[in-house]
């Protein structure tokens, strides 16, 4: 069944690289959805996949790491119905 997660990431997550290795790592898996900037510091990423792999996505960006220490300190999920609105998977200004 495929869901949608809401997740907003805290952490040395801007100016990084992140949101690349985020889309990277979304095209690689099949995940649809988009990965953006927010003005507070944090990345919000807006995810649509099949819940096993949406799970793994999650995981594995939980654990991005930066020179060997993880820049992710927090990150807070919701998860929801999938809308299937997404095609591709988008870096958001």
């Amino acid at each position: 069944m495929q869901i949608r997660a809401i997740a907003i990431v805290h952490g040395k997550v801007q100016g990084v690289g992140f949101r690349a290795a985020t889309r990277a790592l979304a095209l690689d898996l099949g995940v649809k959805g988009y990965v953006e900037n927010l003005s507070d510091g944090t990345v919000r990423v807006v995810a649509e996949a099949e819940e096993d792999i949406m799970e793994n996505f999650l995981k594995c960006i939980e654990a991005r790491e930066l020179f060997g220490k993880n820049i992710v300190s927090k990150m807070d999920v919701t998860r929801e119905n999938a809308t299937g609105e997404f095609n591709d998977f988008s870096i958001l200004r």
